[in-house]
């Protein structure tokens, strides 16, 4: 049932009596991948058989815990047609900041030396809509090829340097630079390796030092009171609202509860950006970033084309964000190619300003 008419909605809210909340705790936690067994079925396997070097993986007992670990590793035995394996996986965090998130990962690291050659696990930042808005790689202590030294020497900040080659890690999300808004967490577990062997061990994955609001303990994005303290999460007509914050807690289906939804749901802008999101193709836009009449920044606009083929590079280069050159020349694009690697399958397509 829809609601009626807005001003009844508007009546209802006032008769809410919400508590406030003066603290504002930091430290709440989720797991996002603990490692039980059968896990390795949960991630993508990124692999062509046929393309060099040659991929396992496989689950083994934890070095952390005894319990299970997912294990990667590659051998490679040609410079030709070498590219990035590993496992991928995408995790569902809700609307979280990277400046005061990280994630604690048992890694180990493990290589023989040869100069094309690093295992890492690269992070990537995406909206609701999937679209990739910030990427950073983390790599063990003195694990790496002459390749990737260089070319990591000569971008910095998109790479770091753990402080070990194994260990329990804690890997700052504040490393991607700037604040970054993001709903979608991609890890890719990466083994690349021309001529040589390297090895990853992997195992529980979580998402550290999130809002929680109340600070009872449960983060704000699986928080069903995330303004009232309830640690108990109890909630006895399971309409996804705390019985802690629920005007109606045994009624899932009242008529205020439900235009309590409507009101939120239709004035919703969730990243501020002047789009509702009803309409808003990237709902996690950074504050203060200019955006299309569809939300999206420029360089989210341009990272959701595809500029692995050549048709794809052509598209990048004559993309028009704004649709207001459309007798555009190359040096007025607003997307450009980008290269993420050394081979093409590993290009993107950036905001001309990235």
């Amino acid at each position: 049932m829809l609601c009626p008419t807005i001003r009844i909605c508007l009546l209802a809210l006032t008769l809410t009596v919400c508590t406030p909340v003066s603290t504002r705790a930091q430290a709440a936690e989720v797991v996002l991948d603990p490692v039980n067994p059968g896990d390795l079925s949960q991630w993508e396997r990124v692999d062509i058989p046929s393309l060099n070097p040659a991929l396992v993986t496989e689950e083994i007992a934890s070095p952390l815990d005894g319990s299970t670990a997912l294990r990667l590793s590659v051998t490679g035995n040609t410079l030709s047609s070498c590219e990035s394996k590993g496992l991928r996986r995408t995790f569902i965090t809700g609307t979280t900041s990277s400046s005061n998130a990280a994630l604690s990962v048992y890694l180990a690291f493990a290589f023989d030396g040869t100069y094309y050659n690093l295992p890492r696990i690269q992070v990537e930042l995406a909206n609701a809509a999937g679209q990739i808005l910030a990427t950073h790689v983390w790599y063990g202590k003195d694990i790496i090829g002459g390749y990737y030294e260089i070319n990591f020497s000569q971008s910095p900040g998109i790479a770091t340097e753990l402080s070990s080659a194994s260990g329990q890690f804690v890997l700052n999300l504040s490393d991607f630079g700037s604040d970054v808004v993001f709903e979608r967490l991609n890890v890719f577990l990466a083994n690349y390796a021309c001529v040589g062997t390297n090895s990853l061990v992997f195992d529980d994955l979580r998402l550290m030092g999130l809002d929680d609001a109340d600070a009872d303990s449960v983060p704000d994005l699986v928080d069903n009171c995330p303004g009232t303290p309830n640690p108990d999460q109890l909630d006895a007509d399971a309409d996804h609202l705390g019985d802690a914050c629920d005007p109606f807690p045994n009624e899932a289906d009242h008529e205020k509860a439900q235009c309590f939804a409507d009101l939120a749901s239709a004035t919703s802008d969730s990243d501020g950006d002047g789009v509702l999101d009803s309409g808003d193709a990237c709902s996690a836009t950074q504050p203060a970033t200019p955006v299309d009449l569809g939300g999206c920044s420029e360089a989210q606009f341009c990272s959701a084309i595809d500029a692995v083929s050549a048709n794809g590079k052509r598209n990048c280069r004559r993309a028009d964000w704004t649709n207001d050159e459309p007798l555009m020349k190359s040096r007025e694009a607003d997307c450009r190619v980008l290269r993420g690697g050394p081979n093409a399958a590993d290009d993107v397509c950036g905001g001309a300003g990235q």
